[in-house]
């Protein structure tokens, strides 16, 4: 399968997380291995919902929405996401 590194963001995005996106900045591009890259992007839901524990599979056990401040702080006090 041919496709663009932002049509397979936004598949791995609504498969994983079960939402839907608009991307809006590629924050960084990442080769760890030098065998694969990883690209680190920000963006802003349109649709779906955010699957729930009762919804998990094989490629997740649990999704969280993180406030902006939050992420800019590090992790709240608890160290867990607030949802």
């Amino acid at each position: 399968m041919n496709c663009c590194v932002q049509e397979a963001t936004r598949r791995e995005v609504r498969e994983e997380t079960g939402v839907e996106c608009d991307l809006t900045t590629l924050i960084a591009v990442e080769a760890p291995s030098g065998s694969w890259l990883r690209f680190t992007f920000t963006g802003r839901v349109t649709g779906g919902a955010l699957r729930t524990l009762d919804q998990k599979d094989w490629e997740t056990l649990q999704g969280a929405y993180w406030p902006l401040e939050t992420v800019m702080k590090g992790k709240n006090k608890t160290g867990d996401p607030k949802k």
